[in-house]
């Protein structure tokens, strides 16, 4: 078929049902689809997707996949929202919706799920009407979002039409302690939103989303079928919402069904869910509620089709709408109790992503260059002896630094592409105060062995890189022996450049040197501002504390195990592809790293005009690719 624009598609593996978009151009709807997977069967109860489930949704994701290449779809997002963060197996899910449709699932925050269902239901609205509230009230969590032309503010809880009927609602019809219940829970959660955003008290009109909102709708219409135009912007008041709920929850299941305008599928968890709508309404005091069909979709075919650079290279990648987001909030000083509390958290946050106990764990102020000056100048001085393994660029750098220290540099060099040997690094020097090496070369795509030097290290301190390895490949500072660890926000975080996340254990800050060569980097005073004393040092960029916290925070939620499947996934499916296309990986096999694939160009082609035609010819998705540093012409990555 002919488009005036790229074929689009969003689907949404969401609790209650699996929901497709196909638009062309992002502004042109070819194909609307849903139907009522319940992928959330259970998982309240047993934290686990049911095989049952996952199977019904699968086979629709196959009739979707149908769809898609029949309309010639070109770019794809699928995302998994509540039932899929809840449940610990959600990887044999996402496995299999990967196979069928192509790319992995997205799981996303209740964050990035508000957001994205703001924008996509406020995207038609007049901005001179809001500041809006949206509520997207799923299967198993309902969010809202409160602003005009972008969310101010999103929050996601623990309600949902599945959610609540499977743990209140247990006779049928529904007995009236069990529905005083379900109206009290709600009552209570959005207690938290008033106090979490509490825009959300002056906003002017309410706008409802998502299966609930919109069947309410056509019940109060009366609507013998689906008929989308008549649901979309329906202005539905309270007093017809308060209604409908009266009607459904005095009605038993067989005599729901028999209401105009209720699919079936849906007649279990609709009581559920219009408590919560009803609930809202009352809470806020709202009249009525626009009723939109434009949501989380319409937000992830927007996403798609804005000209938004998407970022290929090997740093920075593009950051997390929450990361985005979490910029914009108000900048406090940093002595306030409100964003010590914060400061805190993000330091718990990078102990967990790190996988270590060590207190000294911070953000250091300063790009991933700053983490490497901050890891030496605090251990080296004068005389020292450092081994620095090199097999790349970042090698190099570490041999620079240490000798800037004045320390005796031993080097262990391996080609570039070829990963270093720890028995080398190891009989190396007899009595080195330090071992240092970089553990994904982000110059050749090279991932070297850390545990293997943490193990023989004897009394040296081992000092790692950890720039592009963190949160995209296994990084176990305390389990591998690590001394000192630094990384950057910038790679696999998905949070802007301008931190350095750093670890240091007891047993390094017990062999500091006595006076730091850099008063900016001298961690025992950084170390008192985090400490109980909170002693003055410097003040630290105060957006970018926020943007770090909220970036760890949706990797945490992910799951380091999941984030490093996805990075693994796409690595290897990129690596294939290019394969395919008679380009020759750089990195030796067996060591390359999945964030970052350096390749060789085929011969004759020339890397500058070939980076500047991808950018030109495939903008915003070929923007990013850069060069890789190497000692000779060839490897891009």
């Amino acid at each position: 078929m002919a488009a005036d624009g790229p074929v689009l598609a969003a689907v949404d593996c969401g609790t209650n049902s699996t929901r497709l978009l196909v638009s062309e151009g992002g502004d042109r709807t070819l194909e609307r689809l849903m139907r009522i997977t319940r992928l959330g069967q259970a998982v309240d109860a047993t934290g686990e997707l049911a095989p049952a489930a996952v199977d019904r949704t699968l086979d629709v994701l196959r009739e979707y996949r149908g769809v898609m290449d029949g309309l010639g779809v070109e770019r794809v997002r699928m995302t998994a929202t509540s039932a899929a963060r809840d449940a610990a197996n959600r990887e044999t899910f996402f496995g299999g919706a990967e196979d069928i449709v192509g790319v992995r699932p997205e799981l996303l925050s209740g964050e990035a799920e508000g957001r994205l269902s703001f924008l996509g239901a406020t995207a038609a609205l007049d901005p001179a009407d809001g500041p809006f509230l949206v509520a997207d009230i799923g299967g198993g969590s309902t969010e809202f979002a409160v602003g005009t032309t972008e969310p101010e503010g999103v929050l996601s809880v623990d309600m949902g039409c599945v959610r609540l009927t499977e743990k209140f609602l247990h006779h049928d019809p529904p007995a009236p302690e069990e529905l005083s219940q379900v109206v009290s829970v709600a009552r209570d959660h959005l207690e938290d939103v008033a106090r979490e955003l509490p825009a959300s008290r002056e906003a002017r009109r309410f706008v409802g989303l998502a299966g609930t909102v919109t069947t309410v709708a056509a019940v109060e219409q009366g609507l013998p079928q689906y008929d989308r135009d008549r649901i979309h912007h329906f202005v539905l008041t309270r007093a017809a919402a308060e209604d409908v709920f009266r009607t459904l929850a005095t009605e038993s299941r067989a005599e729901r069904i028999h209401n105009p305008g209720l699919e079936e599928a849906r007649a279990d968890v609709i009581v559920g869910g219009a408590a919560i709508l009803v609930a809202v309404m009352r809470f806020f005091d709202f009249a009525e509620c626009l009723v939109s069909e434009a949501d989380i979709l319409d937000g992830l075919v927007l996403s798609l089709s804005n000209n938004e650079h998407v970022l290929m290279g090997s740093g920075p990648s593009n950051p997390y709408p929450e990361v985005m987001q979490a910029l914009a909030r108000p900048v406090v000083g940093h002595l306030d109790p409100a964003f010590l509390g914060l400061l805190d958290e993000t330091c718990d946050r990078l102990r967990n992503v790190f996988q270590t106990g060590n207190a000294l764990t911070l953000p250091v102020s300063g790009t991933g260059s700053a983490g490497m000056e901050a890891a030496f100048v605090n251990v080296v001085g004068p005389g020292d002896v450092v081994v620095v393994g090199v097999n790349g660029l970042f090698g190099e750098r570490m041999c620079d630094v240490a000798s800037r220290c004045g320390a005796e540099v031993v080097r262990v060099d391996a080609e570039w592409g070829r990963t270093l040997d720890p028995r080398r690094l190891i009989d190396a020097h007899p009595s080195p105060k330090v071992i240092a090496v970089v553990h994904a070369e982000t110059s050749t795509g090279v991932r070297n062995d850390v545990a293997p030097l943490g193990a023989a290290k004897g009394d040296a301190l081992l000092l790692v890189d950890c720039v592009t390895s963190l949160g995209g490949i296994e990084v176990n500072i305390d389990a591998w022996g690590v001394d000192i660890a630094y990384a950057g926000t910038q790679k696999c975080l998905s949070v802007p450049p301008g931190l350095a996340p750093l670890t240091v254990s007891d047993r390094a800050r017990e062999r500091f040197v006595e006076r730091s060569q850099s008063w900016y980097l001298d961690l025992g005073m950084i170390g008192e501002y985090l400490g109980a004393a909170r002693k003055y040092h410097h003040t630290p960029p105060i957006s970018m504390l926020y943007a770090l916290h909220a970036g760890l925070g949706v990797l945490l939620e992910e799951g380091l195990q999941a984030s490093w499947a996805r990075h693994q996934s796409c690595g290897r499916a990129l690596q294939e592809g290019l394969e395919k296309l008679g380009f020759r990986l750089f990195a030796e096999e067996g060591h390359r790293l999945p964030d970052l694939t350096a390749v060789w160009l085929p011969e004759g082609v020339d890397g500058a005009s070939a980076r500047r035609d991808l950018v030109d010819r495939y903008s915003p998705a070929g923007s990013g690719v850069s060069a890789a540093w190497a000692t000779r012409p060839g490897p891009e990555t």
